[in-house]
């Protein structure tokens, strides 16, 4: 699971190179010959969608990046994965993990499924602080603004 994660816009294109990862069962078709398959997701998978309270600003407000940090778990690394599908850190764990976006305006009201942001993570149990920085630059005044957020006591499940 990378720590440096890259979005364009709002797709979700990045999440297999970004760590997402799934055990699959088959199950064989009546033809006898084809398979489908259930996929176990085994990162965990932020979905966010950031929207402004005050649309005045129109579109010159850009998200830049969001930077999630853990007080006490790693939350990107090199995991094994074992048959059953559970992860153990191997190497690189890390923290925090970073999303930089590009091309993501953010010119709307209320939350908007077509405007998400995904950001995969390893799953963990939050007993401290989970923290998120926003940063994001607004074209009228120029410059770069950032807003933290804490969460606590949180459960990060895989799927």
């Amino acid at each position: 699971i990378k720590a440096l994660q890259n979005q364009s816009g709002s797709e979700s294109k990045h999440i297999g190179e970004d760590g997402d990862c799934a055990v699959a069962t088959p199950t064989k078709a009546s033809d006898g010959i084809d398979y489908s398959f259930k996929l176990d997701h085994k990162s965990t998978c932020f979905v966010l969608f950031p929207h402004l309270k005050d649309t005045k600003y129109g579109s010159s407000v850009n998200l830049t990046s969001i930077v999630i940090t853990s007080d006490n778990s790693n939350l990107a690394g090199t995991y094994t994965m074992s048959e059953n599908g559970s992860l153990t850190l191997k190497s690189n764990g890390s923290q925090t993990v970073t999303i930089n976006t590009s091309d993501f305006v953010i010119d709307n009201k209320v939350a908007d499924q077509a405007k998400a942001l995904y950001i995969i993570v390893a799953p963990s149990t939050e007993t401290s602080t989970l923290t998120f920085t926003l940063n994001f630059s607004y074209s009228s005044a120029g410059g770069t603004y950032s807003k933290t957020a804490s969460i606590k006591n949180a459960t990060w499940d895989a799927g």
